[in-house]
């Protein structure tokens, strides 16, 4: 029996995808798309907020967050799997932080 990639599970596809070539004529091979909880819809809303004013710092990865109710989506696509380990790290690492500071003093709902 083969192994499972355990990165497939979490939605992490290495497919090419030949529609993502964007103006510089990049694959974005490697893609990721998650949903975080948040405990309400206006904090999901603080935390991505948070989140997009972390802007990606190569051409060679892009990222898009929006939020739906109380879940920020976050949709990663990378050149190379490297790049996108790195850049799904640190998007979890500032969305974690992001949701302890809207623990510790508060976000929309609490006027704060």
């Amino acid at each position: 029996m083969a192994e499972e990639d355990p990165f497939v599970e979490d939605g992490l596809e290495d497919e090419e995808d030949e529609t993502a070539v964007p103006q510089e004529g990049l694959v974005y091979a490697y893609r990721y798309q998650g949903k975080y909880e948040v405990l309400s819809e206006p904090n999901a809303h603080v935390v991505a907020n948070s989140l997009l004013a972390d802007k990606e710092l190569s051409a060679r990865v892009q990222k898009t967050i929006h939020v739906e109710g109380n879940a920020v989506c976050v949709s990663l696509k990378a050149t190379e799997l490297k790049l996108l380990k790195s850049s799904l790290n640190a998007f979890q690492e500032h969305f974690f932080l992001s949701c302890k500071l809207v623990e510790t003093f508060g976000g929309q709902e609490t006027g704060q």
